[in-house]
């Protein structure tokens, strides 16, 4: 019966992961009306290298729809997320709580290519609050071509 318990709260409950992975997902569908179902209402994202800062789901929601050219050609390639561990525990008369904190705390990178056909890899630290990301620092790097002169030193990444 405990276990059964424990197990509601599990499904019930969707993890940090799955939430980040639903964000990217509907960010690759251009479901920006659904941006609700992952981003907490007070959300903040930031963006240190432009000096930006977008306060709530509206402003949020509206950068991506208000995207010139639009987002639509915007596809998420690849994508590593750390971070999050899920914690849970049986309290002393045998109830489970997840246990948060720093699991509530994920880093992904991803590549994807923008409207215009460049390609750009992009770093987020994210912050969950009640299920939900409350808080996102982005930050965005073009490809680009490495230099010839460090060509004897490196050998090649695998993507």
């Amino acid at each position: 019966m405990m276990w059964e318990r424990i197990e509601r709260q599990l499904v019930s409950e969707p993890s940090g992961r799955a939430v980040i992975e639903r964000y990217i997902e509907l960010m690759n569908r251009n479901e920006f009306s659904r941006l609700n179902e992952v981003l907490h209402p007070d959300c903040v994202e930031e963006l240190p290298q432009s000096g930006e800062r977008f306060r709530g789901l509206a402003a949020i929601r509206a950068t991506r729809e208000n995207y010139p050219g639009e987002l639509q050609a915007q596809r998420i390639r690849q994508l590593n997320l750390t971070g999050g561990q899920e914690r849970w525990a049986v309290t002393p008369n045998f109830t489970t709580v997840r246990i948060t904190g720093e699991d509530d705390r994920f880093s992904y990178v991803l590549t994807t290519t923008y409207p215009d056909g460049s390609d750009w890899h992009l770093i987020a630290f994210v912050d969950l609050r009640d299920g939900l990301i409350a808080k996102a620092t982005v930050y965005f790097a073009p490809t680009f071509p490495a230099p010839d002169w460090r060509a004897p030193y490196r050998e090649p990444l695998e993507s």
